[in-house]
């Protein structure tokens, strides 16, 4: 076969494949040697924000530059079949939906799409696409760099806060929330003044020690009647060899808050 029949034949055979970083197997795709790809997934529930870190594949990064890929999360949940994709050109991704579309388990995809048909440079691709051409034709709507699914963890679906309009300024109350399985959520309520603190770390910290401390005298959580709420099974599995809300004063909601979402260290101690 002449070099340019096996161009011909390698070109046919990746006219309708393209380049993917695929990371969602046990080993890293080899379309992108050299690429390197995070994602840093937070929220709860129907409230998601994912940062992108995508290094060493310039041909995605070129597309995205020129707005024919995005930044995207895509949330799926299995049991109602709802999903929802929120795209942004920057690698920062709000993904917002009503929770009420959703039931355990839930599950944020984070990569990049293409939305536009385009052509993706494959100058820093494997050499087997490189042998296919200097680009290759991407289709609007393909996945060009996919990252693990996360899945939605008890520290982030057991507590959920709640903005409402009846509290002072300076007030907060704690409430069991139950959903439509049957199981029971903590639900917290702040006013509207106290939005802005949702962001911070030592404001949540102290939501979820109220919330704790409030266990043993919710009916709800209570471990010795039988009780098949999914949220305190998950959570007596997660606090394994610590004593647990029923121990009486055995019990320490602050030792149980750190453990479930530990302390940041401050920039003196990172280093």
């Amino acid at each position: 076969m002449s070099s340019e029949q096996s161009m011909t034949s390698i070109s046919a055979e990746f006219r309708e494949a393209v380049p993917v970083l695929d990371l969602t197997g046990d080993e890293p795709s080899l379309d992108w040697p050299e690429a390197d790809y995070s994602a840093e997934v937070s929220g709860s529930r129907g409230h998601w924000r994912i940062q992108h870190h995508l290094t060493g594949a310039a041909g995605i990064a070129q597309l995205i530059e020129g707005g024919k890929a995005q930044f995207v999360a895509e949330a799926r949940c299995p049991r109602t079949l709802f999903s929802k994709l929120a795209s942004e050109t920057e690698p920062t991704v709000d993904l917002v939906f009503d929770e009420e579309m959703i039931r355990e388990p839930l599950f944020v995809v984070p990569g990049v799409i293409a939305v536009a048909d385009c052509d993706l440079p494959t100058a820093d691709a494997a050499a087997i696409w490189r042998r296919a051409g200097d680009t290759v034709a991407v289709r609007r709507g393909t996945w060009l760099v996919r990252g693990r699914a996360v899945k939605q963890d008890l520290a982030s679906s057991l507590l959920m806060l709640r903005v409402v309009d009846h509290l002072e300024d300076h007030e907060m109350s704690i409430r069991p929330h139950g959903d439509q399985d049957g199981n029971t959520r903590l639900e917290i309520q702040i006013p509207p003044a106290q939005q802005g603190r949702l962001g911070d770390e030592a404001f949540i910290a102290q939501a979820w020690q109220a919330a704790l401390a409030y266990l043993p005298s919710c009916s709800a959580f209570q471990l010795d009647d039988g009780s098949d709420n999914f949220f305190a099974a998950e959570l007596e599995v997660k606090l394994d060899g610590l004593p647990l809300w029923n121990e009486g004063e055995e019990w320490d909601p602050l030792m149980a808050a750190t453990r479930l979402l530990g302390m940041p260290l401050d920039d003196a101690a990172q280093g």
